[in-house]
């Protein structure tokens, strides 16, 4: 203590390194802006958890104590405080301050002694020789790491004697030798005796001088006291460092570079940090009153100070957002409002125009009635005359539907010739038409029945135009395509030449050749249809005048 207020704080970091002398604090600002420069060069480190601590005087002072403890020969340190009050990240500034590696346990769910031991072979190992730019290693082992108690007794057995009995096989302690690098170190160390027990005691002592623990206890129940008892060495062979709850100081440091990430104002900041640390400070206060009166104990952890303040955040981001949305809708219900208001205004103004073409279009509309008056008189008139007019078409409409009732049953009669005829034209085949194609000089008949078909194609008639098509593939699906509905009259008479004569007959051309009497059928059946038509058609078009007459009454 100095002058019976505050802890000598002495450090050997902050002149020059390479004297490494041990000179008292004078300058705390000093150490504060250092230690944070070294935090910041740390968090900047690849693949290292980067660490957010608030470096209030008694962390400063925790952190000149361990980084002390850590850089004595065989120096382990024992950090005794709750959840959250920074005895890991700590450790790992100071380790880092140190220019030491820094490695702790990572629990898996079946995690067990054999794991832990194979952890402990890799420290050995990395403070030994392996150690790429540091051999000094810090091991930070906490009560939460302890899943089987026989970790303990190995922690035990290390800071005992530095090292754990029966940790290595022969076999693995030979690997160890055989590895060039220990052997090129155990000659750089001066070293002559290359015997086997010579280099594993010179390992093991490698071990003791540059592996430190730093193990992390809570005082928080029973389990503590049973440590002690059953491993003094946790005591006996450590320094103890006690992690105090936060004074009120350090809370409101706290507070304010949490809140410092939060959009408040400077003066509300203020005022809201010195309100979280005396909250914070009033109930561990109270907790202690509480424990004298009542023999209750509740802890009041710094977690549960950064829980406080994160509950703040939350909370502040949540009714913010509530507001906002209450703003937004009260902003829009305003803006409609105001919209409304105008759209009333403008509508004020179209009524009053509206109002005087009203009383102008009113004395309009009284005239128009009179002249629609005169106009229906006119259209009663007109309606009258439609009704006759309608009672005579339809009466004209029913002969016309019975005489196209008349003719679509003339027409009927003629349709099964003709789709016999066509039937017999699709019986042709090839060996038909080459037989009529082999004829030089047909017979006369087949020559007559030719000459017709080629007439309803309207083509020139004759023997050679005959063979002409014959040659053509396509003959045949032209005579069924043949459009007989529009079969001129002049086309009539023509045909009519060739079956008036008296051997026109399917009977009599079956006699000449088969493919003449199909061909003959079909043609005094079309004739039969088109003949048909003639009749047919104007009978149809006269119904359909009367219809379209009456459609348009």
């Amino acid at each position: 203590m100095t002058n019976g207020e505050t802890d000598a704080v002495f450090v050997d970091f902050l002149q020059n390194e390479d004297t490494q002398n041990y000179e008292e604090v004078t300058d705390f600002d000093k150490l504060r802006q250092y230690l944070l420069q070294k935090l910041d060069a740390y968090n900047h480190q690849p693949k290292v958890q980067k660490m957010d601590i608030v470096l209030f005087k008694e962390a400063i002072i925790h952190c000149a104590k361990i980084y002390r403890v850590l850089t004595l020969k065989r120096g382990h340190v024992l950090l005794v405080g709750v959840g959250g009050s920074g005895r890991h990240s700590l450790t790992r500034l100071c380790a880092y301050l140190a220019h030491m590696n820094c490695d702790q346990l990572e629990i898996r769910k079946d995690f067990g002694l054999k794991d832990f031991r194979t952890k402990l072979k890799e420290l050995y190992e990395l403070s030994a020789f392996k150690g790429k730019w540091h051999l000094k290693t810090v091991f930070i082992f906490s009560d939460n790491d302890v899943v089987k108690e026989s970790f303990l007794e190995d922690i035990q057995n290390t800071l005992n004697s530095g090292i754990v009995p029966n940790l290595y096989t022969n076999e693995e302690l030979s690997r160890i030798r055989e590895e060039g690098i220990i052997g090129k170190k155990y000659k750089e160390a001066g070293n002559t005796n290359e015997s086997p027990d010579a280099i594993n005691e010179w390992f093991f002592n490698r071990v003791k001088d540059n592996l430190h623990l730093s193990i992390c206890m809570s005082p928080v129940g029973e389990t503590i006291k049973s440590y002690f008892r059953q491993y003094p060495a946790l005591i006996n062979n450590t320094t103890i460092d006690w992690f105090m709850a936060w004074p009120e100081e350090a809370l409101i440091e706290v507070a304010h570079k949490f809140l410092n990430n939060i959009d408040l104002p400077d003066e509300k900041r203020t005022g809201l940090a010195n309100l979280c640390g005396f909250t914070h400070a009033t109930t561990q206060k109270e907790a202690l009153r509480m424990e004298k009166e009542l023999k209750r104990v509740f802890y009041v952890t710094p977690t549960n100070f950064i829980e406080l303040l994160k509950g703040f955040d939350k909370i502040l981001a949540a009714k913010r957002k509530e507001v906002g949305v209450q703003m937004t809708k009260l902003q829009n219900g305003l803006g409609r409002l105001e919209v409304a208001r105008e759209d009333v205004k403008i509508m004020t103004q179209e009524s009053e125009i509206s109002r005087a073409e009203v009383t102008k279009t009113s004395a309009v509309v009284q005239s128009l009635m009179a002249d629609a008056k005169k106009e229906q008189d006119v259209a009663d008139e007109k309606a009258k005359f439609i009704q006759a007019e309608s009672i005579k078409i339809e009466a004209e409409s029913v002969i016309a539907t019975a005489l196209a009732a008349a003719a679509d049953a003339e027409l009927a009669k003629a349709m099964p010739n003709l789709l016999a005829a066509n039937k017999a034209v699709e019986s042709l085949d090839k060996k038909f038409i080459a037989e009529m194609k082999a004829l030089n000089k047909p017979p006369h008949d087949v020559g007559v029945v030719m000459d017709s078909v080629m007439v309803f194609l309207e083509k020139p008639i004759g023997w050679a135009s005959v063979k002409k098509e014959l040659n053509d593939t396509g003959f045949l699906k032209s005579i069924m395509d043949l459009d007989k509905e529009h079969i001129q009259q002049k086309t009539l008479k023509r045909i009519e030449t060739y079956t008036k004569e008296a051997t026109f007959t399917p009977e009599y051309m079956m006699t000449k050749s088969a493919a003449a009497a199909a061909l003959c059928t079909w043609v005094r059946a079309i004739e039969d249809y088109a003949k048909c038509l003639k009749i047919v058609n104007p009978k149809r078009e006269k119904k359909a005048i009367a219809e379209a007459n009456l459609a348009r009454m």
